[in-house]
């Protein structure tokens, strides 16, 4: 497999729990599809050739979108991995893999302290999304039956006047 950052010759990094492909050039990873899960929070034992302190450096694209390194024709998109759009990871389209450049899998690591920890955190962003939402669809409703009583009354006038007029009574003009 071919790097997507450097275009470098992957190889394969034996872990307990995956096999991943790692550039020795520019120290950049491939987890295929769900493998990042077993190595994204601080408990989970990590190769320390890949665990390197994280950068702030971005990625460069200068060269356009990135390949996969697995799929024939594979596109990787660069979306964030957290709540709070802290880190970003490249992504397969197609196989849904995950590219990490070097150092990002310290930054991954370094959002919480434990699953426990990055689920309370989701549940609490899930629940105020919730609150945000329910509080929106109220309003609209509310908004919605406040049109629905303005066109009620705006037609009953309208039938009133078409009735008057229908019977030559020119009280409603």
């Amino acid at each position: 497999m071919i790097c997507p950052a450097c275009k470098s010759q992957l190889s394969p990094l034996q872990t307990p729990a995956a096999e991943l492909d790692y550039c020795v050039n520019c120290k950049g990873v491939w987890f295929d599809d769900r493998e990042l899960k077993k190595f994204d929070n601080p408990q989970e034992s990590v190769p320390s050739v890949v665990d390197i302190p994280a950068t702030n450096t971005k990625a460069n694209y200068t060269d356009g979108a990135r390949k996969c390194p697995r799929c024939e024709d594979g596109v990787l998109c660069s979306r964030s991995i957290d709540i709070h759009d802290t880190v970003e990871v490249d992504q397969c389209l197609s196989c849904s893999g995950i590219w990490l450049d070097g150092g990002e899998i310290a930054a991954v690591r370094g959002l919480y302290p434990s699953e426990e920890a990055r689920v309370k955190v989701e549940d609490a962003w899930l629940a105020e999304k919730l609150a945000e939402t329910k509080m929106a669809i109220a309003v609209n409703i509310d908004e919605e039956v406040e049109q629905i009583e303005k066109n009620r009354r705006t037609l009953s006038f309208r039938v009133m006047k078409a009735l008057a007029n229908l019977f030559n009574n020119t009280a409603f003009d």
